[in-house]
Protein backbone atom coordinates (compact mmCIF):
# COMPACT_ATOMS: atom_id res chain seq x y z
CA UNK A 1 0.00 0.00 0.00
CA UNK A 2 1.68 3.49 -1.13
CA UNK A 3 1.00 6.01 1.48
CA UNK A 4 2.57 9.66 1.19
CA UNK A 5 6.44 8.62 1.74
CA UNK A 6 6.06 5.19 1.23
CA UNK A 7 5.13 1.87 0.51
CA UNK A 8 3.70 -0.57 3.24
CA UNK A 9 4.03 -4.02 2.81
CA UNK A 10 0.81 -6.00 2.85
CA UNK A 11 0.27 -10.15 2.09
CA UNK A 12 0.89 -10.65 -1.90
CA UNK A 13 -3.07 -12.32 -1.77
CA UNK A 14 -4.32 -9.46 0.03
CA UNK A 15 -2.53 -6.73 -2.37
CA UNK A 16 -3.53 -8.82 -5.57
CA UNK A 17 -7.62 -8.55 -4.17
CA UNK A 18 -7.22 -5.08 -3.78
CA UNK A 19 -4.84 -4.42 -7.12
CA UNK A 20 -7.37 -6.58 -9.06
CA UNK A 21 -10.21 -4.27 -8.46
CA UNK A 22 -8.77 -1.38 -9.76
CA UNK A 23 -8.73 0.20 -13.32
CA UNK A 24 -6.38 -0.91 -16.43
CA UNK A 25 -5.86 3.14 -16.10
CA UNK A 26 -4.89 3.55 -13.10
CA UNK A 27 -3.26 -0.21 -13.20
CA UNK A 28 -0.30 1.26 -15.61
CA UNK A 29 0.34 3.96 -13.35
CA UNK A 30 1.16 1.77 -10.74
CA UNK A 31 3.73 -0.69 -12.36
CA UNK A 32 5.82 2.47 -11.93
CA UNK A 33 5.57 1.83 -7.40
CA UNK A 34 8.11 -1.07 -7.21
CA UNK A 35 9.55 -3.89 -9.59
CA UNK A 36 7.10 -6.32 -7.47
CA UNK A 37 3.87 -4.71 -8.26
CA UNK A 38 4.95 -4.40 -12.11
CA UNK A 39 5.98 -7.71 -11.97
CA UNK A 40 2.44 -8.75 -10.55
CA UNK A 41 0.34 -6.15 -12.50
CA UNK A 42 2.11 -8.14 -15.94
CA UNK A 43 1.52 -11.86 -14.84
CA UNK A 44 -0.84 -14.12 -16.43
CA UNK A 45 -2.60 -14.49 -13.12
CA UNK A 46 -3.12 -11.80 -12.55
CA UNK A 47 -4.25 -10.24 -15.70
CA UNK A 48 -7.38 -13.21 -15.81
CA UNK A 49 -8.16 -12.57 -12.42
CA UNK A 50 -8.63 -8.22 -12.97
CA UNK A 51 -10.81 -9.52 -16.01
CA UNK A 52 -12.74 -11.68 -14.43
CA UNK A 53 -13.34 -8.71 -11.73
CA UNK A 54 -13.93 -6.66 -14.35
CA UNK A 55 -16.57 -8.76 -16.46
CA UNK A 56 -18.64 -9.57 -12.77
CA UNK A 57 -18.66 -6.08 -12.01
CA UNK A 58 -20.19 -4.79 -15.59
CA UNK A 59 -22.17 -7.65 -15.73
CA UNK A 60 -25.34 -5.91 -16.01
CA UNK A 61 -23.86 -3.46 -18.30
CA UNK A 62 -23.90 -3.06 -22.08
CA UNK A 63 -20.13 -2.12 -22.08
CA UNK A 64 -17.80 0.20 -24.43
CA UNK A 65 -18.16 0.04 -28.16
CA UNK A 66 -15.12 0.91 -30.45
CA UNK A 67 -15.74 2.64 -33.71
CA UNK A 68 -12.71 2.30 -36.34
CA UNK A 69 -12.32 5.49 -38.70
CA UNK A 70 -10.15 6.32 -40.89
CA UNK A 71 -6.99 6.83 -38.88
CA UNK A 72 -8.23 6.96 -35.42
CA UNK A 73 -10.08 5.03 -32.89
CA UNK A 74 -13.12 5.99 -30.94
CA UNK A 75 -15.12 4.54 -27.98
CA UNK A 76 -18.95 4.85 -27.39
CA UNK A 77 -20.01 4.74 -23.37
CA UNK A 78 -22.84 2.44 -24.37
CA UNK A 79 -24.05 2.83 -20.70
CA UNK A 80 -24.84 6.74 -20.81
CA UNK A 81 -28.03 7.74 -21.96
CA UNK A 82 -25.69 10.11 -23.59
CA UNK A 83 -24.02 8.34 -25.95
CA UNK A 84 -22.95 11.50 -28.37
CA UNK A 85 -21.64 13.03 -25.48
CA UNK A 86 -19.96 10.33 -24.42
CA UNK A 87 -17.98 9.66 -28.02
CA UNK A 88 -14.15 9.85 -27.30
CA UNK A 89 -11.25 9.90 -29.72
CA UNK A 90 -8.30 6.90 -28.42
CA UNK A 91 -4.39 7.37 -29.12
CA UNK A 92 -3.40 5.61 -31.90
CA UNK A 93 0.44 5.26 -32.24
CA UNK A 94 1.97 6.37 -35.51
CA UNK A 95 3.45 2.75 -36.38
CA UNK A 96 -0.37 1.68 -36.75
CA UNK A 97 -1.28 4.73 -38.45
CA UNK A 98 1.19 4.08 -40.73
CA UNK A 99 -0.51 0.97 -41.96
CA UNK A 100 -2.69 0.58 -45.26
CA UNK A 101 -4.18 -2.09 -47.04
CA UNK A 102 -2.12 -3.10 -50.23
CA UNK A 103 -2.45 -5.56 -52.95
CA UNK A 104 1.23 -6.07 -52.45
CA UNK A 105 1.87 -7.63 -48.80
CA UNK A 106 -0.75 -7.52 -45.57
CA UNK A 107 0.35 -6.55 -41.89
CA UNK A 108 -1.34 -6.38 -38.96
CA UNK A 109 -1.10 -4.52 -36.05
CA UNK A 110 -2.71 -5.94 -32.87
CA UNK A 111 -3.47 -3.06 -30.56
CA UNK A 112 -4.91 -2.55 -26.66
CA UNK A 113 -5.93 1.00 -26.27
CA UNK A 114 -6.16 0.22 -22.52
CA UNK A 115 -2.46 -0.27 -22.38
CA UNK A 116 -1.99 1.10 -25.24
CA UNK A 117 0.77 -2.09 -26.34
CA UNK A 118 1.16 -3.17 -29.68
CA UNK A 119 2.27 -6.03 -31.52
CA UNK A 120 3.16 -5.77 -35.34
CA UNK A 121 2.90 -8.68 -37.46
CA UNK A 122 5.73 -9.70 -40.42
CA UNK A 123 4.88 -8.36 -43.92
CA UNK A 124 3.10 -11.20 -45.78
CA UNK A 125 4.28 -10.68 -49.59
CA UNK A 126 1.85 -11.43 -52.15
CA UNK A 127 3.40 -14.28 -54.55
CA UNK A 128 0.68 -13.38 -57.37
CA UNK A 129 0.63 -10.60 -60.18
CA UNK A 130 -2.05 -7.32 -60.26
CA UNK A 131 -3.73 -9.27 -62.56
CA UNK A 132 -4.32 -12.15 -60.52
CA UNK A 133 -5.22 -10.28 -57.24
CA UNK A 134 -8.66 -9.84 -56.04
CA UNK A 135 -9.91 -9.60 -53.38
CA UNK A 136 -9.23 -9.84 -49.11
CA UNK A 137 -10.26 -9.88 -46.36
CA UNK A 138 -9.13 -10.88 -42.60
CA UNK A 139 -10.74 -12.35 -39.25
CA UNK A 140 -8.86 -11.49 -36.05
CA UNK A 141 -9.80 -14.45 -33.07
CA UNK A 142 -9.34 -15.48 -29.66
CA UNK A 143 -7.95 -18.90 -29.84
CA UNK A 144 -9.00 -19.77 -26.24
CA UNK A 145 -7.95 -23.50 -26.60
CA UNK A 146 -4.12 -22.46 -27.27
CA UNK A 147 -4.80 -19.05 -25.37
CA UNK A 148 -3.67 -17.22 -28.50
CA UNK A 149 -5.04 -13.99 -30.91
CA UNK A 150 -4.65 -15.21 -34.28
CA UNK A 151 -5.48 -13.00 -37.41
CA UNK A 152 -6.75 -15.40 -40.61
CA UNK A 153 -6.17 -13.39 -44.11
CA UNK A 154 -8.48 -14.51 -46.91
CA UNK A 155 -6.66 -13.89 -50.63
CA UNK A 156 -9.20 -14.03 -53.26
CA UNK A 157 -7.31 -14.75 -56.73
CA UNK A 158 -7.44 -16.06 -60.47
CA UNK A 159 -8.13 -14.90 -63.62
CA UNK A 160 -10.47 -17.58 -65.09
CA UNK A 161 -11.23 -19.62 -62.25
CA UNK A 162 -10.87 -17.99 -58.88
CA UNK A 163 -9.18 -19.38 -55.86
CA UNK A 164 -8.95 -18.72 -52.04
CA UNK A 165 -6.06 -18.91 -49.83
CA UNK A 166 -6.06 -18.82 -46.29
CA UNK A 167 -2.65 -17.80 -44.23
CA UNK A 168 -2.54 -17.65 -40.50
CA UNK A 169 -1.04 -15.13 -37.75
CA UNK A 170 -0.21 -16.28 -34.86
CA UNK A 171 0.71 -13.80 -31.72
CA UNK A 172 2.13 -16.30 -30.14
CA UNK A 173 4.81 -17.40 -32.18
CA UNK A 174 4.75 -14.20 -34.33
CA UNK A 175 4.73 -15.59 -37.73
CA UNK A 176 2.58 -16.21 -40.68
CA UNK A 177 1.56 -19.73 -41.68
CA UNK A 178 -0.03 -21.27 -45.11
CA UNK A 179 -3.59 -23.64 -44.07
CA UNK A 180 -5.41 -25.53 -46.56
CA UNK A 181 -7.44 -23.84 -48.11
CA UNK A 182 -11.77 -23.48 -48.03
CA UNK A 183 -13.71 -26.23 -49.41
CA UNK A 184 -15.95 -23.87 -51.00
CA UNK A 185 -16.18 -20.52 -52.27
CA UNK A 186 -16.72 -17.42 -49.51
CA UNK A 187 -19.58 -15.17 -50.01
CA UNK A 188 -17.38 -11.91 -49.03
CA UNK A 189 -20.92 -9.76 -48.39
CA UNK A 190 -21.71 -11.31 -45.33
CA UNK A 191 -19.89 -10.93 -41.85
CA UNK A 192 -18.00 -14.22 -40.12
CA UNK A 193 -19.03 -15.02 -36.54
CA UNK A 194 -16.82 -16.82 -33.79
CA UNK A 195 -18.65 -19.11 -31.96
CA UNK A 196 -17.42 -22.31 -30.03
CA UNK A 197 -13.86 -21.69 -31.02
CA UNK A 198 -15.11 -21.75 -34.71
CA UNK A 199 -15.33 -18.99 -37.35
CA UNK A 200 -18.02 -19.03 -38.92
CA UNK A 201 -18.80 -17.81 -42.51
CA UNK A 202 -21.64 -18.42 -45.18
CA UNK A 203 -19.84 -20.33 -47.93
CA UNK A 204 -21.34 -21.77 -51.85
CA UNK A 205 -20.56 -24.47 -54.57
CA UNK A 206 -20.32 -22.73 -57.86
CA UNK A 207 -21.83 -25.93 -59.82
CA UNK A 208 -25.48 -26.41 -57.42
CA UNK A 209 -25.07 -22.87 -56.06
CA UNK A 210 -26.68 -23.96 -52.57
CA UNK A 211 -25.46 -22.46 -49.31
CA UNK A 212 -24.08 -23.55 -46.62
CA UNK A 213 -21.81 -22.79 -42.91
CA UNK A 214 -18.15 -23.38 -43.54
CA UNK A 215 -16.40 -23.45 -40.28
CA UNK A 216 -12.68 -22.89 -39.36
CA UNK A 217 -11.34 -24.41 -36.37
CA UNK A 218 -9.33 -21.78 -34.85
CA UNK A 219 -7.01 -24.41 -32.84
CA UNK A 220 -6.58 -27.64 -35.43
CA UNK A 221 -6.73 -24.58 -38.30
CA UNK A 222 -9.43 -27.54 -40.42
CA UNK A 223 -12.24 -26.81 -42.19
CA UNK A 224 -15.45 -28.18 -42.47
CA UNK A 225 -18.92 -28.02 -43.38
CA UNK A 226 -22.06 -27.08 -41.45
CA UNK A 227 -25.64 -27.80 -43.55
CA UNK A 228 -28.12 -24.80 -42.99
CA UNK A 229 -31.30 -25.58 -42.10
CA UNK A 230 -33.30 -24.56 -45.40
CA UNK A 231 -32.84 -24.45 -48.64
CA UNK A 232 -32.48 -20.92 -50.79
CA UNK A 233 -30.78 -19.79 -53.61
CA UNK A 234 -29.20 -16.11 -52.00
CA UNK A 235 -29.14 -14.87 -48.56
CA UNK A 236 -30.66 -11.91 -47.58
CA UNK A 237 -29.14 -11.12 -44.08
CA UNK A 238 -26.25 -13.43 -42.15
CA UNK A 239 -25.04 -14.77 -39.41
CA UNK A 240 -24.77 -13.53 -35.50
CA UNK A 241 -23.69 -14.72 -32.16
CA UNK A 242 -26.18 -14.07 -29.17
CA UNK A 243 -26.57 -15.26 -25.79
CA UNK A 244 -24.07 -18.41 -26.16
CA UNK A 245 -25.91 -19.18 -29.59
CA UNK A 246 -25.12 -19.22 -33.68
CA UNK A 247 -28.26 -17.35 -35.31
CA UNK A 248 -28.77 -17.50 -38.32
CA UNK A 249 -31.09 -14.50 -40.11
CA UNK A 250 -32.82 -14.29 -43.20
CA UNK A 251 -35.43 -11.51 -44.76
CA UNK A 252 -37.45 -11.43 -47.97
CA UNK A 253 -37.75 -7.92 -49.14
CA UNK A 254 -38.92 -9.29 -52.56
CA UNK A 255 -42.67 -8.74 -53.59
CA UNK A 256 -45.35 -10.08 -53.27
CA UNK A 257 -43.97 -11.85 -50.01
CA UNK A 258 -42.07 -9.86 -46.79
CA UNK A 259 -40.58 -11.86 -44.50
CA UNK A 260 -38.43 -12.53 -41.58
CA UNK A 261 -36.70 -15.64 -40.27
CA UNK A 262 -34.42 -16.67 -37.24
CA UNK A 263 -33.30 -19.79 -36.97
CA UNK A 264 -30.65 -20.99 -33.76
CA UNK A 265 -28.24 -23.15 -32.82
CA UNK A 266 -26.94 -24.20 -29.84
CA UNK A 267 -23.47 -26.10 -29.40
CA UNK A 268 -23.44 -28.27 -26.91
CA UNK A 269 -27.18 -29.16 -26.59
CA UNK A 270 -29.29 -30.98 -29.67
CA UNK A 271 -26.80 -29.51 -32.04
CA UNK A 272 -30.08 -29.25 -34.11
CA UNK A 273 -31.42 -25.72 -35.76
CA UNK A 274 -34.05 -24.47 -34.07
Amino acid sequence: MVTKNRVVDLPEELMREILSRVSVKSLIRFKCVSKSWCNLINSKDFVELQLNKSKERYENEIGTFIILGATSLYSVDLNSPHHRSQIIELYVPKEIEALYPSSEYCCFALYNPATRAFNKSPKLENKMSQKEYNSRSSDFVYDCVADDYKVFDFVRRGLSKLVEETRVYSLKESSWKAISNPPLRRVRSHRSVVANNFLHFIGYSDDSRSHVIIRLDVSTQRYDIMSLPFDFEDICGGLAWLRGKLHVITYTIKQPSYGLEIWVFEYGVEETWT
